[in-house]
């Protein structure tokens, strides 16, 4: 091996490392975890993050306790649906193999810290890789995508560029709404009945038909809102669930029905900058 000359700040970042690694090795109750924003590490006691995390499950307003486990039966309904599709010849065998899984895992919640936040309390994030729903959720997230518009954008720093070399006058007001929790707030009657409303514009880029499509629909909004924690397993009584494929388009798709319907309604229309309202959606 080639003797490789390492610089000061080589040297001073693999030191760093080194005495971190033996750090966590001699802590065993601390937890590393990314932060809710910021792109930040966040170091934990692990008591502390599991206290923080059975608060957010005392909200009995949001959560209950379940006595069965959902994920067998979920699985085969959706297998049903998808076997449906393909059976319409609405999938291939490519695509009905994607969708159909046979190992399904429950769902499982877990914290990110919220550290821009006072109490840095955690945002609930269930995990639904391998889940009976995640296939489907992904494939109707992208069929339901055709619905959302350029109202909602990522961050500040997107923002800042898309307004780049607008001009505000100085009789106008820039708005700019914030929704709290934004994911466990969404109707989900209200969600349903938005997309059968925008019916017309969905089916020109799928083949399923509305009913069946409703039914996938319903399962992925009503039913898919378990998990598991601690061997106990809780329903998430409203809203949708934050860390499936499907909850930001269906959240974008009734903020945004609400825009229009709301905007429709006024006396003075907001001016339109290029392929977004003067709005900034954050959840």
């Amino acid at each position: 091996m080639r003797n490789t000359k390492l610089s000061q700040r080589d040297r001073y970042t693999l030191d760093t490392v080194g005495q971190t690694t033996k750090f966590l090795r001699e802590n065993k109750n601390i937890l590393i975890q990314n932060s809710d924003k910021g792109g930040k590490t966040v170091a934990m006691e692990k008591s502390h993050y599991e206290s923080k995390k059975i608060l957010i499950l005392t909200d009995m307003c949001t959560y209950k306790l379940i006595k069965k486990d959902p994920t067998t039966r979920l699985q085969y309904k959706c297998n049903k649906l998808v076997m449906q599709l393909f059976d319409l010849k609405i999938i291939n065998a490519m695509e009905k193999n994607k969708l159909i899984n046979k190992t399904s895992v429950p769902h499982k919640i877990y914290g990110l810290p919220k550290i821009h936040k006072k109490g840095t309390h955690l945002r609930p994030i269930c995990s639904f890789m391998n889940s009976p729903t995640y296939a489907l959720s992904k494939y109707m997230a992208t069929i339901l995508k055709i619905l959302t518009k350029e109202y909602n954008i990522k961050d500040a720093a997107e923002f800042k560029c898309r307004i780049n070399n607008q001009y505000i006058d100085s009789e106008e007001t820039l708005v700019s709404f914030d929704v709290i929790s934004l994911f466990p707030s969404v109707p989900v009657n209200l969600a349903i009945r938005t997309i059968k409303e925008k019916w017309t514009t969905i089916k020109e880029c799928t083949s399923i038909p509305l009913n069946p499509f409703i039914d996938i629909l319903i399962i992925r909004i009503k039913e898919s809102r378990y998990f598991l924690y601690k061997d106990k397993m809780y329903e998430q009584q409203k809203g949708m669930p934050m860390g499936s494929p499907i909850s930001p388009v269906i959240a974008d798709i009734v903020t945004e029905n609400l825009l229009d319907e709301v905007t429709k309604n006024l006396t003075i229309k907001p001016r339109l900058l290029p392929n977004m309202l003067m709005t900034y959606l954050a959840s």
